[in-house]
């Protein structure tokens, strides 16, 4: 059976992915310096700063450091309110269900290891 932190690693993994590419693809249509440009690229580094995170929480959830665990706990939730803000412009569907699946998998496994 897989791991929490290695579904965690993936986690990241894939925040991270879609954030860089999320930018590449932005900084493609090379769209002049204006506001819009600046929002769109926030939005690939907020997914490359969560990935960044749960990369970073990887080694203490596989070691069950309670900081690492309220970390992967903030990002998912985090990243769960950021999916519903824009969900009406890109429904991330796969993401919601990654970040569902830790955020639940976190609390039922730091609530039986503690």
């Amino acid at each position: 059976m897989i791991k929490l932190h290695y579904f965690i690693a993936f986690a990241g993994i894939w925040a991270l992915g879609n954030g860089v590419l999320h930018d590449v693809f932005i900084l493609l249509q090379r769209r002049p310096f204006d506001r819009e440009l600046i929002r769109l690229m926030i939005d690939g580094h907020i997914l490359i700063f969560s990935g960044i995170l749960y990369l970073l929480c990887y080694n203490g959830i596989r070691e069950q450091q309670t900081l690492a665990y309220f970390v992967t706990l903030a990002v998912a939730v985090f990243l769960l309110g950021y999916c519903a803000l824009i969900f009406k412009m890109l429904p991330s569907i796969v993401t919601i269900v990654i970040n569902l699946a830790v955020l639940v998998w976190v609390i039922k496994d730091y609530s039986a290891g503690k």
